[in-house]
């Protein structure tokens, strides 16, 4: 039996007017995405491929084309619609961490929730549940301008994670992070493809990622150039049973904070 994709784009095209002139920013892109896959788009800067993940996430509406998202036709949905997609469909992380700097941490991430009339002591509960599994517990109580990249950039993953998105859509997530934040950040993506089987669809301009996909797109001049299929890193983990175990993991801006507090006393 085929399978049904999650998404599908087709013959979308987007077009900006700027004075007398039209760019073409997509020219007929139509793909398929699967539950569970981990998806990659790679290409150059301009060539389209945060456009495609605007029209994904319903941040830019396409200009002709379709996107569905589990059968339905978002490019059709109205702005409360659109809303309610981002919110309650699909988690969002992009490379600006877009933290809300007069919150606390806890309450960027249970932020998602607010808009659905979730009693503030179930945000809360969530929000910090969250946070300790991705080891960021003795953090929530602070300011986002308190933390690192890294814990800021897991800070945008939490809330991502707060309305229990099964799509994890994510835009360049690594590229203000140094490269041991940035290993972290993808560890986290790696196992809540692999063992919490949501989807994970990202852009990223690091050829050293691609071999985390199930599957890339390189985008070019606003078309799907080429489509590669990829197999997982061979580093196992296996003995990760499900998402709890990710606060196991050490991150290593953490020790580095650490130190950072400890000077800071003396």
């Amino acid at each position: 039996m085929a399978r049904t994709p999650v998404i599908e784009l087709k013959n979308v095209t987007k077009k900006y007017v700027l004075g007398t002139n039209e760019i073409d920013v997509l020219k007929g892109v139509s793909l398929e995405i699967f539950a569970g896959e981990y998806i990659i788009f790679f290409g150059p800067s301009g060539s389209g491929k945060s456009t495609i993940l605007n029209t994904l996430c319903g941040l830019e509406p396409p200009t002709t084309g379709e996107v569905i998202v589990r059968g339905d036709n978002i490019a059709k949905y109205n702005e409360k619609e659109l809303a309610k997609y981002r919110r309650d469909k699909i988690g969002i992380v992009f490379q600006q961490f877009n933290l809300i700097k007069s919150f606390k941490v806890w309450e960027n991430v249970a932020f998602p929730l607010s808009s659905d009339g979730v009693p503030i002591r179930r945000r809360k509960d969530r929000a910090l549940k969250i946070l300790s599994i991705l080891g960021l517990e003795k953090m929530a109580f602070r300011r986002p301008m308190e933390l690192s990249g890294g814990q800021q950039q897991r800070v945008a993953i939490a809330r991502a994670l707060a309305t229990n998105a099964w799509i994890i859509i994510a835009d360049e997530p690594t590229g203000n992070l140094d490269s041991r934040s940035a290993d972290d950040v993808m560890t986290i993506f790696r196992l809540l493809n692999q063992k919490s089987r949501r989807t994970v669809i990202m852009v990223t301009h690091n050829p050293d990622y691609l071999k985390e996909a199930d599957r890339v797109y390189y985008v070019r001049d606003g078309l799907i150039a080429k489509e590669e299929r990829k197999r997982h890193t061979s580093e196992s983990f296996d003995e990760v049973k499900d998402i709890e175990d990710l606060k196991s993991l050490v991150f290593h801006d953490d020790a580095r904070d650490e130190k950072k507090d400890k000077k800071k006393k003396k």
